[in-house]
C-alpha cells in the first residue's frame, strides 16, 4: 500500500525472535513527494533473528521523526555469506541496493531520532562475517547498469542525532556508523554531483556519543576489520564519499575489536 500522509506511531515496544530477516519501521512504496512520512514515539526493539535486517529504515524522501530509540538486537547467521551482503543494521537510510531509486532528485532521506542506545551483536559467516552496522547512511547503490556500474543514483541518506548516543556492537565485522555515496560527488554535501544531482550522505550527532566495538565469538575464513566510523567506500555499491558532523563529546573505544580502529576514511 501507499502513504500519503504522516503515519503516527505511538511509543512501541516489539520483542521478536525471527527465522530469517526483518524490518522495524521503515518504508517500502511510499514517497515523500506524494506527501508520506513517518513520526514515533519513545521506540524499544528486542530482535533476535537469523539474517539480521534493520530496525529503522527508509529512502524516497520518505522522512522518520522519532523519540528515544532503545534496541538490542542479535543476528546469528548460520550460511557462509560468500557475497558478504548479509547484514544487521539499527539505521538505515538513502538509496540502498534494494530501496528501487532510480531518480536522482537531489534531496536526503533523512532519520531523525532524539536519544539512541544500540546494542547489537552477530555471529556467523563462515567465508565472511555478517556486516553488524549501527547507524548506515548510503547514497547511490541502486542497481541500473544503464547509468554507472553502481547506479549511482537516488536520495541520499542523511541520520539526526539529537539526543545522546551509546551504541556497543559485537561482532567479527562490526562498524558503528557508516557513510558513503555516491563516486561522482566529491563536493561538499550541498553540493549535487555534476552528472547525477546527487548529495553526499551525512550523519549529525548534535550531543555526545559512545561507539564501543567489540570481537565476536567464531571465526570466518576472511577477516575484516571492524571501525568506529567508516566514511566512503572502496567497493562497487556507494563508492563515493560521506560526511559526518559531531557536535558533542565524541568517544571511540575499539580497544575489544577483533582487528582496525576508530576511524576509516
Amino acid at each position: 500500500s501507499r502513504l500519503y500522509e504522516t503515519l503516527i506511531v505511538g511509543d512501541t515496544d516489539i520483542t521478536a525472535n525471527v527465522a530469517a530477516g526483518y524490518a522495524g519501521i521503515g518504508n517500502q512504496y511510499a514517497m515523500g513527494a506524494a506527501g508520506a512520512s513517518i513520526s514515533t514515539g519513545d521506540l524499544k526493539f528486542n530482535v533476535t533473528s537469523v539474517d539480521g535486517g534493520a530496525i529503522l529504515g527508509t529512502h524516497a524522501v520518505v522522512n522518520i521523526t522519532t523519540k528515544n530509540v532503545d534496541a538490542t538486537l542479535t543476528a546469528n547467521y548460520g550460511g557462509g555469506n560468500s557475497s558478504g551482503g548479509v547484514a544487521q543494521y539499527g539505521l538505515l537510510t538513502g538509496s540502498t541496493v534494494s530501496s528501487g531509486e532510480t531518480l536522482d532528485t537531489g534531496e536526503y532521506s533523512t532519520i531523525t531520532t532524539m536519544d539512541l542506545k544500540l546494542n547489537q551483536t552477530t555471529t556467523g559467516g563462515f567465508t565472511t562475517p555478517i556486516l553488524n552496522n549501527g547507524i548506515r547512511a548510503i547514497q547511490g547503490a541502486t542497481s541500473n547498469t544503464t547509468t554507472l556500474p553502481n547506479g549511482g543514483q537516488g536520495t541520499a541518506g542523511q541520520v539526526i542525532v539529537n539526543g545522546i548516543l551509546d551504541m556497543t556492537l559485537t561482532g567479527n565485522r562490526s562498524v558503528g556508523i557508516y557513510v558513503s555515496g555516491n563516486a561522482t560527488n566529491h563536493g561538499v554535501a550541498t553540493d549535487r554531483a555534476p552528472v547525477f544531482n546527487a548529495l553526499t550522505p551525512k550523519v549529525i550527532l548534535n550531543n555526545d556519543a559512545k561507539i564501543i566495538i567489540n570481537k565476536g565469538t567464531g571465526s570466518s575464513f576472511t577477516t575484516w576489520d571492524s571501525h568506529g566510523i567508516k566514511l566512503g567506500k572502496v567497493r562497487y555499491a556507494g563508492e563515493g564519499p560521506g560526511i559526518l558532523e559531531s557536535h558533542g563529546n565524541l568517544v571511540i573505544d575499539t580497544t575489544n575489536a577483533l582487528q582496525g580502529g576508530g576511524i576509516k576514511m
